[in-house]
Parts: C-alpha cells; sequence; structure tokens
C-alpha cells in the first residue's frame, strides 16, 4: 500500500521521534517518510547493497545529530551530521539500515516524501521506556 498523509502508520512517527531524540536532536527542522523497498532505499541514499529486499519506509529527519551509540575506535569522535536516514520494516516496525550524514541526498527516484507530522518536532522529547518495541534498546539492535 502506498502511504499518503492520512495513512502513514503511527509507528513510523514514533520511531522518527524516537531516534532523532535520541540522536540529539528532539526538534528537526524536517522529517519525511516514503514506502519503498529496502534495496532501492539503501542503494539511493546509502549507495550500498543489502541481502533482502522486503517493503520498507524510509525516513529521512534533518536536524543536528550525535551518534552516540555509535561503534567507535577509543578516542574518535562520535559521528555526526545533520541528516539521519533509516528503514523502518513494514511487518517487524524495527530498523533495518541507518546513516547519519552531512549531505542531504537526491531521494525522488523513491517516490513521493511525506512530511511527518510537525507537532511531534515542536514538543520536546518523548519518554524513552526500557522495554518495548520502539524503545532506544531496539530501535538499533
Amino acid at each position: 500500500m502506498r502511504a499518503t498523509s492520512s495513512n502513514l502508520p503511527p509507528y513510523v512517527t514514533t520511531i522518527a521521534q524516537t531516534l532523532a531524540t535520541r540522536m540529539g536532536d528532539a526538534t528537526p527542522s524536517s522529517a519525511s517518510a516514503v514506502w519503498t523497498t529496502r534495496q532501492a532505499a539503501v542503494q539511493t541514499a546509502m549507495a550500498s547493497q543489502v541481502d533482502s529486499n522486503p517493503p520498507v519506509y524510509f525516513v529521512a529527519i534533518h536536524g543536528q545529530f550525535v551518534d552516540r551509540y555509535a561503534r567507535i575506535p577509543p578516542g574518535q569522535p562520535f559521528p555526526t551530521g545533520t541528516m539521519i536516514m533509516f528503514t523502518i520494516d513494514t511487518q517487524t516496525h524495527t530498523i533495518l539500515d541507518f546513516g547519519i550524514s552531512e549531505q542531504a541526498f537526491d531521494l525522488s527516484s523513491l517516490g513521493t516524501m511525506i512530511p511527518l507530522p510537525r507537532q511531534w518536532r515542536s514538543i520536546g522529547p518523548v519518554a524513552m521506556g526500557q522495554t518495548g518495541a520502539n524503545t532506544p534498546q531496539k530501535l538499533m539492535d
């Protein structure tokens, strides 16, 4: 099913809000999503290949981010960027792929990007519990 602003599943916004907050920007300047396939999203936005091709929501969020959860060598700085991008499996509602970048990408080949509701970007951080499918621990595992 192609997503529109009126039928975008709530879990997409919830995961986007949680991840943006986790990456240090609870009020990003923009956030949008598009229904596509995993392979198309990863090839377009991350210039890579993946081993499966399920339907996903590809989410792009613009703001000021620091990935303090990245695995980096001791003494190296955490990755930073003005854009985070990720795919969400439409069946399991889990993040399959993630990227952080200073570069914006032309995502028009994926379809029409649907703006996520603005109200979550103006209310500040969400509460992030310790259990459940969309908690920070589960988002990046």
